[in-house]
């Protein structure tokens, strides 16, 4: 599957990039005015944290977002750290007592508030008392109407941000009205991105709920949950890489990075995921196939002995020697996201080191080559007797999983 997420810049008077817009994008890369904006909110965000590594579209600045009434009264806005995103409210949501409670309860929070598509009225004015930024239409308003907002708006103590400029004339003339904040074609029109992605099963999502919902959740369990998953494992690599307080850190072990997360973070990050994924039958038997690699290579390394290779990588690399394949992408630039050890890496790209010789048996055990296998097998002193009894194992093992 394949998710797509467009950003536009945003800069200040001296055209330096201060946040980004994010936005949906559908199948058809175009903007959709038919969208659901429930749907719309709920996929930007999720993907933009759980596919691409927020980081990765907005380089450590702001992601502004749009949210319908909706989605500001529930839960959504808890999931976001307010370090990072920028709560949009779009220009048609009812302004009432209740919403208003709701918007001071987010900015008692330290989220900042920014009022959309603004066109020179409102319904109730009382938001003023809460948004830290307004955003002016310049498609909607003249340079009368612009210049009025300005002088209004900037008597509250509110940014001002010019959206939709398009010209440098209107640019200057926004600078002059006191505007301190710019989006438009003017300076550049949303690029899209896109990355292809792996659905996890709807089974997967519940145990790992389940022992998020634990008094006392185990990280062993939780890590032995994700690793049996290909989408989940992927995912969770690739969120670690680009979590901002990983940067340069590279782990072995799941449980050493799930601990590391805390599970404040954990919940938030799968409660993302559950909210934009669906499940993909198409994608089950592949997964299985995966997991057994992940299973026997294992249990490969740990028939040579931890002391030469570690279990945790063998099964890394069994896990994901299929993931180019089922993303449809190059090896090379899947595994510069995620983070994994050099050795792991090497082994997935060909590497004749101990665990890509471990791959190297594993496939060609799965195909039926005997003899290629029985020379690796000999070098590493394994009975081929014993290996049978692995693969076996390692069968019966992802059948159990994919019940």
């Amino acid at each position: 599957m394949k998710v797509h997420v467009a950003r536009q810049p945003i800069f200040d008077s001296n055209r330096e990039l201060r946040a980004y817009e994010l936005l949906y994008r559908d199948g058809g890369l175009a903007y959709n005015p038919n969208t659901d904006g429930n749907k719309a909110t709920q996929a930007v965000v999720a993907d933009a944290i759980t596919a691409f590594g927020l980081r990765n579209l907005t380089n450590g600045k702001h992601g502004f977002v749009n949210f319908t009434r909706p989605l500001l009264m529930g839960a959504l806005p808890s999931l976001l750290n307010p370090n990072e995103f920028v709560i949009e409210i779009l220009e048609d949501v009812e302004i009432d007592d209740e919403l208003l409670a709701q918007i001071e309860d987010l900015k008692r929070q330290k989220y900042i508030l920014a009022l959309d598509d603004y066109a020179g009225s409102v319904q109730n004015e009382e938001i003023f008392n809460y948004v830290n930024i307004v955003k002016v239409d310049f498609r909607l308003l003249d340079e009368k109407g612009r210049t009025e907002a300005a002088r209004t708006l900037l008597s509250r103590n509110i940014t001002l941000l010019a959206e939709k400029v398009e010209t440098e004339e209107e640019f200057r003339q926004a600078i002059a009205d006191g505007y301190t904040l710019f989006q438009g074609y003017y300076f550049a029109k949303p690029t899209v991105f896109s990355k292809a992605t792996l659905d996890v099963s709807s089974n997967t999502f519940l145990r790992v709920m389940r022992e998020l919902r634990r008094p006392e959740p185990d990280f062993r369990e939780l890590a032995s949950i994700i690793r049996n998953d290909i989408s989940l494992s992927f995912r969770f690599l690739n969120q670690i890489n680009s979590a901002a307080y990983y940067a340069g850190y590279r782990t072995n072990s799941l449980e050493e990075a799930l601990v590391r997360l805390g599970l404040k973070e954990i919940n938030r990050w799968v409660t993302l995921l559950f909210i934009r994924e669906t499940v993909n039958k198409e994608m089950e038997e592949l997964a299985r196939m995966a997991l057994v690699r992940g299973v026997f290579a294992e249990k490969l390394a740990q028939k040579i002995g931890p002391r030469q290779v570690s279990p945790e990588e063998a099964f890394n690399v069994g896990m994901f020697s299929m993931i180019d394949a089922v993303l449809d992408e190059n090896l090379t630039q899947i595994l510069e996201e995620l983070s994994m050890s050099s050795a792991v890496k090497e082994a997935l790209l060909g590497a004749d080191n101990l665990l890509g010789r471990i791959l190297r048996f594993t496939l060609l055990y799965e195909a039926g080559h005997w003899d290629d296998a029985f020379v690796i097998s000999a070098q590493e002193k394994i009975a081929m007797e014993e290996i049978a009894d692995y693969y076996v194992e390692a069968i019966a093992y992802a059948d159990a999983v994919f019940v």
